[in-house]
C-alpha cells in the first residue's frame, strides 16, 4: 500500500528565499512563493508568458524560435502533465494566520511609506515657486480626476440598465441569494452586543478626544470658526444651484418641478400611510393588552420615562434658558421693528395684501360646511349627535370649577391683587379715545346690525327676564336685589286707582 504523497514541493526553480543573518524564511518571500504556486496564478502565468515572449520576439525569426521553446518550457513547468486541481487555491492562502500577519505588516508598511512619500513630496512642493506649485498640483489632480471614472460609471450604468430591462428579476435574484446567505450567516446577537459596546466606546472616545483637544484652546477656537465657513459654502452652493433654475423660463422651471411631482408614486404613499396607521392601531391595542390595573403599557412606560427625565433636569438652568430664548425673541422683534420702521412701504404692502392670507382659510371653511350640508340629513345628524354625546362635558365643568377655586384662593390671599391689576389697566387707558371710537363704531355698527338685532334681541331679553323672575330657590335673594336695582333705573309712575 502506497503511503500518502507528501505535500507538493515548490518546483521548477522556485525556491524559498532565506533572510539574511538567520536560517528562517522571509515571510513576505514565502507568501509570494505560495501565491505563485496556486493553480489560479500558475494558469495565468502559463498562459501569459508565451504571449509576452511572442510580443518580445516580434518578426525576428531567431527570437520567435527561442520564445516558442522558452514559452513551452514555462508552460510545462507551471502546468505540466499533472492534475493542476491538486494545487491550493489563491483564497486558501489568506486563511492561514501567518499569512494574515504578513499581509497586515506589509499593508501597514505600504501605508506608512505612502504617507511618508506624500509628506516629503509636500515639503518639496512647498519649497517651489507659486507658479510651479500650481503646475505640479494641476498635473497631480489631472491624473487623478480623469474622465475614466465617468466613462466607467456610464458603461456600467448602461450594462445594468440593459440587463434590468431584459430581465427585471436578474438583480433581485442575485440580491435574494446574497441577502439570504448574509442573514443566515450573520449572528445578530453579536451585532447587538457590538452596537451596545460601541455606545460605551464612542462615549469614551469622544471624551478622550475632547480631553486632548481642550489642551489646546486656541485650536478649539479655530475648529469652531470652521462652522461659519462651512455654512457659507452651503449657502453659496445653494444660491448658485437655485439661481441657475431661476435663470430659466418660468414654464421650463414649472415643468421640471411638476414632472418630479408627477413621478411620485401616490399609491405607494397611500400604502405607507395605511401601514403607519395600522402600526399605530396595533401599538394602541398592544399597549392596552400588556397594561395592568387600568393603566396601558404606553402610559406606564411614558410616565416612567418622563419622571426619570424630569428628575435628571436642572430646572433652574432650564428656566433660565427659557428666559434667554424669550429675551432673544424680544431682541429679534425689536430689531425687526426698527428695520421695518425705516421701510414703511413694506408695512403698507403687507397690510394691502393681508386679505390674501385669510381668504383661502375662509373659502376652505365655506367648502367644509357646504360639504357637510351636502351629506344625507339623517346620517349627518346622527354623526353629530354621536360626536357631541362623546364630549366630556364634565371635564369642561371641572375646568370652570377649578378656575373659580383658583380665583377665590387668589382673592382670599390677596384681595387687592385683581382690583389693583384692573386699576392699572384702566388708569393707563385713554378714555377719551376709547369713548370716541366706541361711539363711532356702535353708531355705524348699530345701524348696520339693526335688522339682525331686531330678530335676536327680543329673544335674549325674554330669556334674561325669565332668569330674573321670582322663584323659591337659594338664589332668590340675589335675584331680588337685581330686580330692585333694575327698578331704580326705571321711571316711577303713579298708578291711578
Amino acid at each position: 500500500m502506497q503511503t500518502e504523497q507528501p505535500q507538493k514541493q515548490l518546483r521548477q526553480g522556485i525556491y524559498l528565499k532565506k533572510t539574511s543573518g538567520n536560517h528562517e524564511y522571509n515571510p513576505a518571500a514565502r507568501l509570494l512563493s505560495e501565491i505563485i504556486n496556486t493553480k489560479e496564478v500558475r494558469t495565468i502565468i502559463a498562459n501569459a508568458v508565451p504571449e509576452i515572449l511572442n510580443a518580445w520576439a516580434g518578426k525576428n525569426a531567431v527570437k520567435k524560435t527561442a520564445s516558442r521553446v522558452i514559452g513551452n518550457n514555462i508552460q510545462n513547468a507551471f502546468l505540466g502533465s499533472e492534475d493542476i486541481s491538486g494545487y491550493p487555491q489563491l483564497t486558501d492562502l489568506f486563511h492561514k494566520p501567518d499569512h494574515i500577519h504578513t499581509l497586515a505588516e506589509s499593508f501597514s508598511t505600504t501605508i506608512t511609506l505612502f504617507f511618508d512619500l506624500a509628506d516629503r513630496m509636500g515639503e518639496g512642493l512647498d519649497n517651489l515657486p507659486l507658479e510651479e506649485k500650481k503646475d505640479v498640483l494641476n498635473t497631480l489632480l489631472s491624473s487623478l480626476l480623469t474622465g475614466k471614472s465617468g466613462k466607467n460609471i456610464t458603461a456600467w450604468a448602461r450594462i445594468i440598465s440593459a440587463i434590468q430591462k431584459d430581465d427585471p428579476s436578474f438583480f433581485t435574484g442575485i440580491m435574494d441569494t446574497w441577502f439570504t446567505t448574509w442573514i443566515e450567516t450573520t449572528d445578530f446577537g453579536e451585532v447587538k452586543d457590538l452596537l451596545a459596546s460601541l455606545s460605551d466606546i464612542t462615549a469614551d472616545a469622544v471624551k478622550t478626544i475632547n480631553d486632548i483637544i481642550w489642551k489646546y484652546p486656541a485650536k478649539v477656537v479655530l475648529l469652531v470658526s470652521f462652522l461659519p465657513s462651512i455654512a457659507n459654502i452651503v449657502l453659496h452652493a445653494t444660491n448658485e444651484c437655485i439661481g441657475r433654475f431661476n435663470r430659466l423660463a418660468p414654464d421650463i422651471v414649472t415643468d421640471v418641478i411638476l414632472s418630479c411631482f408627477r413621478d411620485i408614486d401616490t399609491k405607494a404613499i397611500g400604502r405607507a400611510i395605511n401601514e403607519i396607521g395600522e402600526l399605530i392601531r396595533k401599538l394602541d391595542t398592544g399597549s392596552a393588552l400588556i397594561g395592568d390595573s387600568g393603566v396601558t403599557g404606553f402610559e406606564k412606560d411614558a410616565s416612567t420615562f418622563i419622571e426619570t427625565l424630569t428628575n435628571s433636569l436642572d430646572m433652574n438652568n432650564l428656566f433660565r434658558a427659557r428666559e434667554g430664548v424669550a429675551a432673544a425673541k424680544a431682541t429679534i422683534s425689536s430689531a425687526l421693528h426698527n428695520a421695518l420702521k425705516d421701510h414703511p412701504d413694506i408695512t403698507l404692502e403687507s397690510i394691502r395684501r393681508s386679505s390674501i392670507l385669510f381668504n383661502p382659510a375662509i373659502r376652505s371653511m365655506n367648502r367644509t360646511v357646504q360639504r357637510i350640508l351636502d351629506l344625507p340629513e339623517a346620517e349627518s345628524t346622527d354623526a353629530f349627535s354621536k360626536s357631541v354625546s362623546q364630549l366630556e362635558f364634565s371635564e369642561i365643568a371641572e375646568i370652570v370649577n377649578l378656575s373659580s377655586l383658583l380665583i377665590n384662593r387668589i382673592q382670599n390671599s390677596n384681595p387687592k391683587l385683581l382690583s389693583s391689576a384692573l386699576t392699572q389697566i384702566v388708569d393707563s387707558l385713554d378714555l377719551h379715545e376709547i369713548e370716541n371710537s366706541t361711539a363711532a363704531v356702535f353708531r355705524d355698527m348699530g345701524e348696520s346690525l339693526k335688522p339682525a338685532g331686531r330678530i335676536i334681541m327680543p329673544h335674549m331679553i325674554k330669556m334674561v327676564c325669565q332668569w330674573l323672575a321670582p322663584e323659591e330657590d337659594q338664589d332668590n335673594n340675589a335675584m331680588e336685589e337685581v330686580r330692585k336695582a333694575i327698578q331704580t333705573l326705571l321711571p316711577q309712575k303713579e298708578v291711578s286707582p
